[in-house]
């Protein structure tokens, strides 16, 4: 396929009359024909006319080579690609979209907050990790302590029956 049957193919694609074709790549509908019947060339300036085509983001490559896809996908098409793949809320949609939107800088900004937030969680976590040990410990200790008592409580009440006894 030829870059004239390429440009004929992404004309009819995006449902646009020679006339109209014409008009966004800067020529007339007559133009249009003549470069579509291969009378004339496709040129620079026509590529960069449909480069910078705002209904449409075409892939210039394909036109020019016909290789890859007719169409470049365009941020939109890309987080909705993303909200699809990962099965995405809408909240966690509006989240990626946003910080994909952010300039470099604050991007770094946020990620550096949500770093403390989640170091501050962790220390959190870990304090009450330290906090349920602690706690089971003296527990423990406590079971321990009653035990003790219990035992010695035994013995003496042992100790005096056993005394109790020789006396009589």
């Amino acid at each position: 396929m030829t870059i004239n049957e390429r440009l004929i193919l992404l004309r009819k694609t995006c449902k646009k009359t020679q006339s109209e074709m014409g008009a966004i790549i800067g020529i007339s509908q007559s133009a249009l024909a003549d470069i579509e019947s291969g009378r004339h060339g496709v040129l620079d300036r026509h590529l960069l006319m449909l480069q910078n085509w705002k209904e449409y983001h075409v892939n210039i490559d394909w036109l020019k080579t016909g290789e890859g896809e007719m169409f470049l996908m365009d941020e939109g098409d890309a987080l909705e690609a993303l909200r699809i793949a990962y099965d995405l809320t809408d909240l966690q949609f509006d989240i990626v979209a946003t910080f994909v939107r952010m300039a470099p800088a604050d991007r770094e900004i946020m990620l550096n907050f949500m770093r403390g937030v989640m170091d501050r969680q962790r220390a959190r976590e870990a304090e009450t990790e330290e906090a349920r040990i602690e706690r089971e410990a003296a527990e423990e200790a406590e079971e321990y302590r009653k035990q003790l008592i219990r035992e010695k409580t035994a013995a003496v009440s042992s100790v005096s029956s056993d005394a109790g006894e020789k006396i009589v």
